[in-house]
């Protein structure tokens, strides 16, 4: 017989939003500072939640933080529970034409400053109209902006996205430009550019695409020696640094390192590349009036910036090859 549990109250609800929390930091001390407790206090509301549940939800000490199946079971059913309030509240702010409770917005650690400045515009325009809203800004690597888009931890994401998804809608706001880069200590460094050729590239070791700039760049890294891999622009910078390693790096990003002489780019035809920031959020995600609005905001604010660019040819092959895409309708 299925056992009947009290009903859940605002007690409830609190302590589920702090194993969420604990759940998505991976350990109670990482998810410390996100709720502002102490360590003590959340095993304190993680104890009196599996007391009113009356099942162990997770596993703590030397060999670390980890979910019983109990834990695993209920954590997807209160991201459910939570993506339900979140539906009730939009659907409720829709017949009174108000939007309120918390939008969780996760950004790419990567977005360069201009698009940075177009995102904070759309907040703006957004809180605006909506000031009831709570704005949650989430900050991280393009693989854990599209992971809290897909888990529901995020209402919408702003990203560079490493790969496509057939889970994510994609609404392409703008192109970053993308060189090739050495650093000063790097043998290719004192190399003119007219006596660089594809086959001396592919003697060197490269650092891994994170993003999808075009299948006929992936095509030349494809052939080179990948030997590292760095997901912030900050960590590619540095392993070009090293004088070990080329890398594709923002030309916005890179301009100041190229003034001061300590990396440059390496030009040839074709070699230029781009990258193309979207906007995501679930496919099969429930409607919300909060993420149109938001969505229609976002695309208010890129609209001065140039459209994605097209994608660049190879250097190794003339054939057309596949552009990188959003699907059809996903705009």
């Amino acid at each position: 017989m299925t056992r009947r549990l009290p009903e859940l109250t605002a007690f409830d609800l609190r302590l589920l939003q702090v194993f969420d929390a604990v759940v998505a930091a991976g350990s109670f001390t990482a998810a410390e500072v996100k709720l502002n407790k102490s360590k003590s206090a959340i095993s304190t509301d993680i104890a009196a939640l599996e007391t009113r549940l009356g099942v162990k939800l997770c596993r703590r000490g030397r060999a670390g933080f980890g979910l019983t199946d109990h834990g695993r079971k209920i954590h997807e059913a209160s991201l459910e529970l939570f993506r339900g309030m979140s539906g009730f509240r939009d659907s409720v702010g829709r017949i009174v034409s108000r939007i309120a409770g918390e939008f969780t917005i996760a950004m790419d650690d990567d977005l360069v400053v201009g698009a940075r400045a177009q995102v904070a515009d759309a907040i703006r325009m957004f809180t605006l109209r909506n000031p009831d809203v709570f704005i949650n800004l989430r900050s991280s690597s393009p693989e854990h902006v599209t992971q809290l888009v897909l888990e529901g931890g995020a209402d919408i994401g702003v990203n560079v996205v490493p790969r496509r998804l057939p889970e994510l809608t994609m609404h392409p706001l703008f192109s970053k430009d993308l060189s090739l880069y050495c650093g000063a200590r790097h043998p290719l460094h004192p190399v003119a550019d007219g006596e660089i050729t594809a086959d001396m590239l592919s003697q060197y070791e490269c650092i891994d695409l994170v993003a999808a700039p075009g299948a006929g760049i992936a095509e030349l890294v494809d052939r080179m020696r990948v030997t590292a891999r760095a997901a912030s622009m900050e960590s590619r910078l540095m392993l070009i640094l090293t004088g070990r390693y080329i890398g594709f790096l923002p030309c916005d990003f890179a301009r100041s390192w190229v003034e001061r002489g300590d990396i440059r780019a390496i030009a040839m035809p074709g070699l230029a590349a781009s990258s193309t920031g979207y906007a995501v959020f679930r496919r099969d995600a429930a409607p919300s009036a909060g993420r149109d609005l938001f969505l229609a905001d976002l695309t208010r604010a890129f609209k001065p910036l140039r459209p994605p660019a097209p994608e660049s040819k190879s250097i190794l092959s003339s054939r057309p090859k596949t552009v990188f895409q959003p699907e059809a309708g996903a705009a």
